[in-house]
């Protein structure tokens, strides 16, 4: 707003090429010192600071920029186009970044040495130069002039004693010159300030054209007849052409010919209502080069007037590699999708074979071992009086093995029907769903003495049937495994880890190895013999299948002799009713 001209902090380019660079807005202003308009391009900064080697800073001495944030713009020990390194931590940096100058001797960590540091800051934009020189290479200069001063001063002590008594007959004389020196210096600072407007405006104009050679992007100057007045370097290159070729063609000549009159109605059309705007928005743009080739562009419009005269600045982007970058993802989500038809294809015949699968072991499977269990009970009541007492071991190993298979292929239909199992999601009463199954334990043969522990107000968003089957197998577990404690405890409840809400099923019996946890949720996977305590190691699998169908997590922490806890997740599904009471009731 104050028409002066600002530079932006450094940053990368996110689109190709990427690039250190910062962007320069310059007011461009008529004889009269109207604002005409402003141009804004990006620079690079590595190849703009190239003056900085020019500085004679003598043996080990540097010269480096930083932006206002404190980011190394320039910086000669660092790769010119590598990541961009924060010096804002320097007290020199925190120095001239508060707009302070001056000289003074610091400690640098990177040679374990004091140099000299002199800092300037950049007026008007908030950056800053910084040089260093060793203090070694300093100071031996200034001992050699050291030396030349004393011998000089000596001579001039001398100087002084002769010339003394000239002195009084030459200050009359100054004082008939002091009038006409007066007259010389205001003409003087009258012409300095002249000088230094003309020097500002050579500035000026020289940063406007370095920011239209070395910005990233094709810039062309297109006047009112629709020829181009100008073009940068990267302009030229792009459309093919040789230095000084491109200037005065008119711009529609790098339209494919097919769309040149639309263009020229466009064209004449943006000199009636011109603003800052984005080329045929929404279409597909495309340019010709010199020789013919057509290729993809991006084209940025912005108008300027110069003397009356309309002036409109086209910044060209060659998109090619992202139009190959684009239609190579389109190809990829392509392949995806068939991949994933196939997959689902796949999957939809494994289910079909697992359900066919399923019936077999329910009806092909059943029938043999409800055979061997009946006839063998039949051999028991009839005939066990002639087999003997080995006999009828043998028989009741028999039926025992029988009744074991019948269990484990109940388990494993039930491990199935999870998996394949359609969720319907509904508010679960986890509270009330523990306590119907643990008052299924109670009615079991007296002579356990367990004590259960549920929290009341525990509901979660979940498939009903399969919560059960869940919760059963989790119960199960923890009646099972207290089975030898005298005083057995088990608890269901709910606790908070990591700002999510855990669900827990708890019990003081055997416990396990924490060594083995890993081998806890595997089908048939068991930690402790059959004969201490009977399964078919199916529940936890089970359980586990249930939870995760629910993109949930299990785990289990134990301790041998101490008994096991199991914890359950169910992402952001499960809810502590209390807690919701009591808000309400504060409320």
């Amino acid at each position: 707003p104050n028409g002066q001209s600002y530079v932006s902090q450094v940053y990368r380019r996110a689109a190709p090429p990427r690039m250190n660079v910062f962007v320069a807005a310059v007011p461009i202003k008529s004889g009269k010192g109207e604002m005409l308009g402003i141009l804004v391009v990006q620079v690079r900064s590595d190849t703009f600071f190239e003056w900085t080697k020019g500085v004679k800073v003598g043996a080990g001495g540097l010269v480096y920029v930083v932006d206002r944030r404190g980011i190394l713009a320039y910086h000669p020990m660092f790769p010119p186009q590598g990541d961009l390194v924060d010096y804002s931590g320097l007290p020199v940096v925190q120095r001239v970044l508060q707009g302070n100058k001056g000289v003074e001797i610091a400690f640098n960590p990177s040679d374990s040495g004091e140099r000299v540091v002199a800092f300037e800051p950049i007026a008007k934009h908030g950056w800053g130069v910084v040089l260093e020189q060793p203090v070694a290479t300093v100071f031996a200069a200034r001992d050699q002039q050291l030396e030349r001063v004393l011998i000089a001063f000596g001579v001039i002590l001398i100087f002084m004693v002769c010339t003394a008594y000239l002195v009084s007959g030459i200050v009359i004389q100054h004082r008939q010159v002091a009038e006409s020196l007066l007259l010389n210096i205001e003409l003087e600072q009258r012409m300095e300030e002249r000088s230094q407007a003309e020097t500002a405006l050579r500035e000026s104009n020289a940063l406007l054209d370095a920011m239209f050679e070395l910005a990233p992007d094709a810039i062309l100057l297109v006047n009112a007849d629709g020829r181009i007045a100008r073009a940068n370097g990267v302009a030229v290159r792009m459309f093919g052409y040789g230095s000084g070729e491109i200037a005065g063609k008119p711009v529609d000549d790098l339209i494919p010919r097919r769309y040149r009159e639309n263009h020229v109605r466009h064209r004449l059309g943006y000199a009636v209502q011109p603003r800052p705007r984005a080329m045929g928005s929404g279409m597909e743009l495309h340019a010709v080069r010199n020789d013919g080739g057509e290729f993809p562009v991006d084209v940025t419009l912005g108008p300027l007037r110069t003397d009356g005269s309309l002036t409109v600045i086209c910044i060209v982007r060659d998109i090619t590699e992202r139009r190959r970058a684009e239609d190579a993802i389109q190809l990829l989500n392509a392949e995806l999708e068939r991949r994933v038809s196939e997959r689902t294809a796949q999957l939809e015949v494994a289910n079909k074979g697992l359900e066919a699968f399923s019936y077999s072991v329910s009806h092909d499977l059943r029938g043999p071992l409800r055979s061997m269990d009946g006839f063998s009970l039949a051999l028991l009541e009839d005939y066990g009086g002639k087999l003997g007492d080995e006999g009828k071991d043998f028989l009741q190993r028999i039926r025992a093995a029988s009744q074991r298979m019948g269990r484990l292929i109940d388990d494993l239909l039930g491990l199935s029907q999870v998996t394949r199992a359609e969720l319907n999601l509904t508010q679960v009463d986890l509270s009330a769903l523990a306590r119907e199954i643990a008052a299924s334990f109670r009615s079991e043969p007296p002579g356990r003495n367990v004590q259960w522990q549920i929290e009341d107000g525990l509901t979660i968003l979940a498939d009903q049937a399969l919560m059960r089957i869940a919760m059963q197998n989790l119960l199960d577990n923890a009646w099972k495994f207290t089975g030898k404690t005298p005083q057995a405890t088990i608890r269901v409840g709910l606790q908070e880890r990591d700002g999510k809400q855990v669900v827990f099923v708890a019990d003081n019996g055997v416990g396990f190895d924490m060594a083995y946890a890993d081998r806890l949720f595997g089908a048939f996977q068991r930690l402790h013999h059959a004969g201490d305590f009977p399964g078919t190691g199916i529940g936890l699998a089970t359980a586990q299948r249930v939870i995760q169908r629910h993109h949930g997590s299990i785990w289990a922490e134990a301790r041998e002799g101490q008994g096991a806890t199991f914890f359950f997740t169910m992402g952001d599904t499960v809810h502590d009713s209390r807690r919701q009471d009591d808000t309400a009731g504060r409320g």
